[in-house]
């Protein structure tokens, strides 16, 4: 065999391993993306499950306020006190307009500012 030939045959084979290995090593490469593709949709999807749920925790809680803001409400209408309960209910008119207190200066009548 010549000199040659055993360089030609030589590089070829250099040639062979090297393209072999090169595609080996970018199909290695590949699936290590796509997984890590799959690690982004596990990570946005616990995401947005994160986000439902404190959606819904959000949604919860604000039934809860309105609930006991209304239950507080009921309480305070209902808890008077008994004297003002059975107390007769008095209006009075004003028939003629009271006078002005002596350290008035302005002449309006106390009155009408209520």
């Amino acid at each position: 065999m010549s000199a040659a030939a055993k360089v030609t045959l030589a590089g070829s084979i250099l040639f062979t391993i090297t393209s072999v290995a090169a595609v080996h090593w970018q199909h290695i490469k590949e699936r290590e993306r796509m997984h890590e593709g799959v690690l982004r949709d596990e990570e946005r999807l616990a995401a947005k499950q994160r986000q439902d749920e404190n959606a819904r925790d959000l949604a919860a809680q604000q039934a809860l306020e309105r609930e006991l803001r209304a239950q507080q409400e009921m309480e305070s209408d209902t808890t008077m006190p008994a004297a003002a309960i059975n107390a007769p209910m008095v209006i009075a008119t004003p028939t003629s307009e009271p006078s002005a207190p002596a350290s008035s200066t302005s002449g309006r009548s106390w009155w009408k500012f209520w």
